[in-house]
């Protein structure tokens, strides 16, 4: 039997990001409106690739989160092999990834200006308020 335990630490900072064009933010706007129509609680992937073709500033978001994680102790090869994803979001239910993501740790950066969000790791009790830059490292089995 595989059991692991789950960690209450949850890192957070804000990080001065460079703001998605307004084309870029439309484009998301759209994309979750009308192919991904998001229901309450849905967390979908927008396209990636789009994004980083319209955007080529969103590197300069990659690099403030790696200097980041630096400023915290965590290496540099720490983000170099992981996964990057651009995700969607509908006021997602609470929810925890450890099934699908083992022992691994999430690393989130809020792209969008804030809407008046927040993110609740009840367990651990944290409530961080999402603005454009919130970066938030955390255990996939911490419940969120």
């Amino acid at each position: 039997m595989r059991s692991r335990s789950v960690s209450d630490v949850v890192l957070t900072g804000t990080l001065d990001i460079p703001t998605p064009p307004a084309r870029l933010v439309a484009d998301w706007q759209r994309e979750t409106s009308l192919r991904l129509g998001l229901a309450a609680g849905d967390v979908e992937p927008l396209p990636l690739a789009r994004a980083r073709a319209r955007w080529p500033a969103l590197r300069h978001s990659v690099q403030a989160v790696s200097g980041w994680m630096s400023t915290l102790g965590l290496d540099e090869p720490l983000l170099a092999p992981s996964d990057i994803a651009l995700m969607a979001w509908r006021g997602a239910r609470y929810h925890h990834d450890g099934a699908q993501y083992g022992g691994a740790a999430f690393c989130n950066l809020f792209l969008t200006e804030d809407r008046g969000l927040d993110l609740h790791f009840p367990f651990a009790g944290h409530r961080i308020p999402l603005v454009r830059g919130t970066a938030v490292i955390f255990d996939t089995g911490q419940p969120h």
